[in-house]
């Protein structure tokens, strides 16, 4: 019952114009029915694009919000002519990435949870027509190897790399790890990339020292927790000459540093020289 009570007030405050607002309530409460009878469902998104819809995934549902990550998401596709490849970094049950094939020519995801990587494959396989997709079962992180990951089950939003060697308990797996230089470097000069592994995106830019000296990466969007250590991304990102900014609700780009530190947001990141040229039109 509580499902069914949250559900229509988040569709409501997450999704713009009367039309969408009907059309996804109605989305919502079928999944909210058909979870709790266990029924599996693929459903088309507005882009074109099909999902496969998994009742004890805690990340399926956001097929209910036409734009997932709201503002973000319409900026992120206003300027995806950045570049022709897409890369999805935790990339979960696949929904964004889902929500930017019809946009590029390839879209490259990385996702260390085997049950959340099974639905990369089935998401994959539903739109193959759409663009070119290349899976990766495994961590991003600063080096290659192995890392200890915490695995919440249910296709969980919250899965992640822990730092602690000793931290034991159920979920916890051992899982191949290696960084993004070492698989996209030389492969592609122009990449549009969305990072969102729990605290681990710093991890992640470490790993990709050469994509960012040589302005590979065009566009990134990082999700920033409280355990996100922003100072020491907006350092290496500055060495590389990249400018954080926020995109506000009314599509202003905010480079004001006390709305960038506001904890549970994205951000995003772009060479500082291709800045202005940015898309806010959406």
């Amino acid at each position: 019952m509580h499902d069914l009570l949250s559900i229509p007030v988040s569709i409501v405050n997450g999704n713009s114009g009367a039309a969408d607002k009907l059309a996804y309530l109605a989305r919502g409460v079928f999944w909210a029915v058909s979870r709790r009878i266990g029924l599996s469902f693929i459903v088309r998104l507005w882009n074109g694009a099909r999902i496969k819809v998994f009742p004890n995934s805690s990340f399926s549902p956001m097929f209910y919000f036409k734009y997932p990550e709201g503002a973000d998401m319409q900026f992120f596709r206003a300027n995806s002519s950045l570049a022709n490849t897409f890369v999805d970094v935790g990339a979960n049950v696949g929904i964004f990435s889902a929500l930017m094939a019809d946009k590029f020519s390839n879209v490259i995801m990385f996702e260390p949870s085997s049950d959340s990587f099974h639905s990369l494959e089935i998401m994959s396989g539903l739109n193959g027509q759409m663009a070119k997709f290349e899976l990766h079962n495994i961590a991003v992180s600063d080096l290659p190897g192995s890392v200890k990951f915490i695995d919440e089950g249910a296709m969980s939003s919250g899965n992640r790399i822990t730092n602690d060697e000793n931290f034991t308990g159920a979920g916890v797996v051992v899982v191949r790890a290696d960084t993004l230089d070492n698989v996209l470097a030389g492969r592609f000069d122009k990449i549009v990339m969305k990072v969102d592994i729990e605290g681990g995106e710093e991890r992640a830019f470490n790993g990709a020292y050469n994509l960012f000296a040589n302005n590979c990466i065009r566009l990134v969007m990082f999700e920033r927790l409280g355990r996100t250590n922003l100072q020491g991304i907006e350092k290496f990102l500055s060495t590389h000459k990249y400018k954080v900014f926020r995109v506000l609700d009314n599509g202003v780009l905010s480079v004001d540093h006390d709305e960038i530190s506001v904890p549970l947001i994205n951000l995003f990141a772009c060479p500082e020289n291709i800045f202005s040229q940015l898309n806010t039109e959406f």
